[in-house]
């Protein structure tokens, strides 16, 4: 299968993705990882201007919501991935690759969209059983939000200088499972894109998301 063409936007972020070699857990500790990462994202923020807005941690992947002013997904990538493999390994002392190939990307272009995104990336620990609620995973940006780093979750499609906190309750509300399937499936486009219902032949339709008063 030829590799999809990169696009490269200031205009809508990303969702990100990528997984441990061969799908393995990640050989060192996740809160290890997680300040290796901590330290990337800063270091790449500084260097390229991007801006992170959630993040997420698993024992063998990663998602990330990231949006690029300068439109340099490929140079910020190429860095993060690079500088979290190299440190890795030098703590590990290990030479194998870190990564399982190049990470995945999808442009998320309307703004429910980008909070549907958030909210799926939030609660992957949830659906994998690590945690009841979002906000009690331990490598997630919205449990360490005000800590380790500047993240970034804006109006991003009216006021980027607006901060914006979802409500908890909506991001703990489980999608059902055609939703879910969707928004899984919209992720591996290029463009966040949701199917088609299969019965009714219409797009699936998201539910507008909440926001903390």
């Amino acid at each position: 299968m030829a590799r999809k063409s990169l696009v490269k936007t200031a205009d809508a972020p990303y969702h990100i993705t990528a997984r441990s070699n061969n799908k393995e857990f990640f050989y060192i500790a996740l809160a290890e990882l997680w300040k290796i990462f901590m330290e990337c994202f800063n270091q790449a923020q500084e260097q390229y201007s991007c801006k992170l807005h959630a993040f997420v941690l698993m024992s063998n992947h990663y998602h990330l919501l990231i949006s690029t002013p300068h439109s340099n997904i490929d140079e910020v990538m190429h860095y993060i991935q690079r500088e979290v493999a190299r440190r890795a390994n030098k703590l590990s002392a290990r030479v194998n690759h870190f990564f399982g190939g190049r990470y995945k990307w999808s442009v998320v272009n309307t703004e429910n969209y980008y909070w549907n995104a958030v909210k799926y990336i939030f609660r992957n620990p949830v659906r994998a059983d690590l945690c009841q609620r979002v906000e009690n995973y331990s490598f997630s940006s919205l449990n360490t939000m005000a800590q380790d780093f500047n993240w970034s979750m804006t109006d991003f499609f009216h006021n980027q200088n607006t901060t914006i906190t979802p409500d908890l309750d909506w991001l703990n509300e489980a999608y059902p499972q055609e939703i879910e399937d969707g928004i899984r499936s919209a992720l591996r486009r290029s463009e966040f894109t949701l199917p088609r219902n299969k019965s009714s032949c219409k797009t699936i339709t998201l539910n507008e998301p909440r926001f903390k008063k």
